[in-house]
């Protein structure tokens, strides 16, 4: 070793930028912390001990996820019941129109899209 030391730096948080409006000419930074808040959805949504609201910022935050993993996980929780408010039209609209996610997660995700804005 030539007397450097190696540091394994772990990040308490992830940054995601968040559309505000629909033009997705503004965003807002999203701050969570990685990846706690979204490890309850790997389990279904009725092994979750928690509150209703609890639940939704779990789907949330796995809404805004960067990754497919997440998105399809909080998807699951939407399918299997939990309510959609119109934050949550917001961010399944955007994973629908997102082309980096695979095509089932987008149509899963535009399918309660659509049941949601009847």
């Amino acid at each position: 070793m030539s007397g450097r030391s190696t540091r394994v730096l772990k990040s308490p948080t992830i940054e995601l930028f968040v559309p505000v409006d629909s033009s997705r000419s503004r965003c807002r930074i999203a701050r969570m912390k990685s990846p706690e808040i979204v490890e309850p959805l790997e389990h279904p949504l009725a092994e979750f001990s928690s509150t209703a609201g609890c639940a939704r910022e779990v789907v949330v935050a796995g809404l805004r996820w960067p990754t497919a993993y997440w998105c399809s996980l909080a998807v699951d929780w939407l399918e299997q019941g939990l309510p959609v408010d119109d934050d949550i039209v917001e961010l399944l609209e955007a994973i629908a129109k997102n082309r980096g996610f695979p095509q089932n997660l987008r149509h899963r995700a535009l399918s309660i899209y659509k049941r949601s804005t009847k």
